[in-house]
C-alpha cells in the first residue's frame, strides 16, 4: 500500500528538514505517546509528512499479555488507521512499520494507558556497559531515566519481547522520560552524542515489574466510583 498526496505549498516549508535527510517522519500519533485516556479509543492511527510504503507488519495494537487487539490496517491519505477491539482499563502499545521513498525502514512503538495512573516505585540504579543510570522506578508506568553528564542529545530505545518494534525516548541534557507499558525484561539501547559530535552507544537489560495488587485494587475502586 502507498500513502500519497500532493504537498501544499504551505506545508513544504515545514517539511524541509525531513526532506533534507530523505526520511519520512511520523507527524501525529493517536493515541499520543504516554497518554492516559479516560475513554477507550475505537481506532489507532499514525500520520506521516510524506509518502511512505506500508510493510506487511502494518499498524498493530498489543495489550499487556502480548495479544493483538487491532484489525486490518487501512490507508486514509497519508494516515495509517486500524480499528481496535473494546479495550478495558490498562496499558497498551501499538507498533508500525513503513519505508520512506528512499527505502529507509521506519519502525516504532507507541505506549499509552486507559485509566491507569503510574504506581509508586522506588528509584533504582541500572548499569549499562559500566555506565550507571538512574531510573525513577523499575515498575510499569511513566518513568524517567537520568543518564551520565555531558550529553547533549540522543535516544533511549526500550525493546520488549511482546513488541516487534522498540519504544523510543528522546533525551536532552542527560534526561529522558516515557511510559513503560508492560512488565518483563527490556533490552535498553542508549545512543548519545557527547559534545555534539562523538557518539556513544551503551546497551543492557532491566526487568520492569507489574503495578502490584494494591495499585490494581485502587484502580478498580476508582473505575467503579466513576461508573
Amino acid at each position: 500500500m502507498r500513502i500519497s498526496h500532493i504537498i501544499g505549498g504551505g506545508l513544504l516549508v515545514l517539511l524541509v528538514p525531513a526532506l533534507a535527510f530523505g526520511h519520512a517522519v511520523a507527524s501525529n500519533h493517536n493515541p499520543a505517546a504516554n497518554a492516559n485516556l479516560n475513554v477507550a479509543p475505537k481506532k489507532i492511527s499514525v500520520s506521516f509528512n510524506e509518502d511512505v510504503e506500508v510493510t506487511r507488519s502494518g499498524l498493530v495494537l498489543f495489550d499487556s499479555a502480548g495479544n493483538v487487539r487491532s484489525g486490518v490496517t487501512r490507508v486514509e491519505g497519508r494516515t495509517l488507521v486500524a480499528p481496535v477491539q473494546a479495550l478495558t482499563a490498562g496499558r497498551y502499545a501499538y507498533t508500525y512499520e513503513v519505508t520512506s521513498a528512499d527505502g529507509h525502514l521506519i519502525r516504532n512503538a507507541v505506549a499509552f494507558s486507559i485509566r491507569a495512573p503510574t504506581p509508586t516505585a522506588t528509584p533504582t540504579t541500572i548499569t549499562l556497559n559500566g555506565r550507571r543510570l538512574r531510573l525513577s522506578g523499575a515498575r510499569v508506568g511513566i518513568r524517567s531515566l537520568r543518564l551520565w553528564g555531558g550529553l547533549q542529545e540522543g535516544t533511549v530505545e526500550w525493546s520488549h519481547p511482546s513488541l516487534p518494534a522498540p519504544l523510543s525516548w528522546n533525551f536532552q541534557r542527560s534526561a529522558a522520560s516515557g511510559l513503560l507499558p508492560f512488565a518483563g525484561t527490556y533490552t535498553i539501547r542508549v545512543r548519545a552524542f557527547v559534545g555534539g559530535f562523538d557518539e556513544k552507544v551503551v546497551t543492557g537489560q532491566v526487568t520492569i515489574a507489574g503495578e502490584g495488587r494494591a495499585s490494581i485494587d485502587s484502580r478498580r475502586r476508582a473505575i467503579s466510583s466513576v461508573g
